[in-house]
C-alpha cells in the first residue's frame, strides 16, 4: 500500500481516515442496468437520438434503447428475419441493416424505424450470406460475406447508400468489417 508515493507496512494494522473533497460535484447516477437478457452481436450508438441499437441475431431483432430525462428505457424491438449485422452512417441519418441475403436501410429521422430492402444478394451458393458491415464517410458501406454451408474465400461488397447498388469488392477468408469513429 502506498500513500503519497511512500510504502506503508500494513502488517501491524492501522485505522485509516479518508478525507473527501465535498467541493467536487456528484456525477449523479453513473450506472443504470436495463433489463436486456438476450445476447447481442453488435451495439450501435445513435448520438443524434441518444439511442442504442442492439443486433440480436439469435432472436433476429434489433433491440432499441433510448435515453430520456437521464434514464435509459427499452423501446419496441424490430424483427428482421435473418438479421446478421447493422451499422450507422457517419451522418447519423440511416441505419444499414444486413440480413442473410439482403441489405435494408432504416431512416432514423422519421421515427418509424421501418427497414426497407434496398439490395439483394443474388448468389447464395454454399449458403453465402451478408455477414458484417462498416459504414464509410463516402456514402459506402463495406460488407463482408460468409458461408453457412461451406468454408473458403467469401465475397466482400461495397453498398452505395445513395444508389443502393451492391458491388463485389474482392474475396476474404474469415473477413471482418470495421470503421474508425470518423467513418473512414
Amino acid at each position: 500500500f502506498r500513500i503519497n508515493g511512500d510504502e506503508v507496512d500494513l502488517t501491524q494494522g492501522y485505522d485509516i481516515t479518508i478525507d473527501i473533497d465535498e467541493g467536487i460535484p456528484s456525477p449523479g447516477d453513473g450506472y443504470q442496468a436495463i433489463d436486456a437478457p438476450s445476447t447481442r452481436d453488435r451495439l450501435v450508438f445513435d448520438a443524434g437520438r441518444q439511442a442504442v441499437y442492439a443486433v440480436n441475431t439469435l432472436d433476429q431483432e434489433i433491440e432499441r434503447f433510448a435515453l430520456a430525462d437521464g434514464h435509459w428505457s427499452a423501446l419496441a424491438a424490430v424483427v428482421v428475419p435473418g438479421l446478421t449485422d447493422a451499422a450507422i452512417t457517419p451522418d447519423g441519418t440511416t441505419l444499414i441493416v444486413l440480413a442473410d441475403d439482403h441489405v435494408s436501410d432504416i431512416a432514423l429521422a422519421d421515427g418509424t424505424f421501418t427497414p426497407i430492402v434496398r439490395a439483394t444478394l443474388t448468389d447464395t451458393f454454399c449458403g453465402a450470406f451478408l455477414d458484417k458491415a462498416a459504414a464509410g464517410s463516402n456514402n459506402k458501406v463495406f460488407i463482408v460475406g460468409n458461408f453457412h454451408g461451406c468454408s473458403g474465400f467469401a465475397d466482400g461488397f461495397l453498398y452505395d447508400t445513395q444508389s443502393h447498388a451492391l458491388t463485389s469488392s474482392g474475396f476474404f477468408f474469415n473477413g471482418t468489417a470495421r470503421a474508425i469513429g470518423a467513418g473512414s
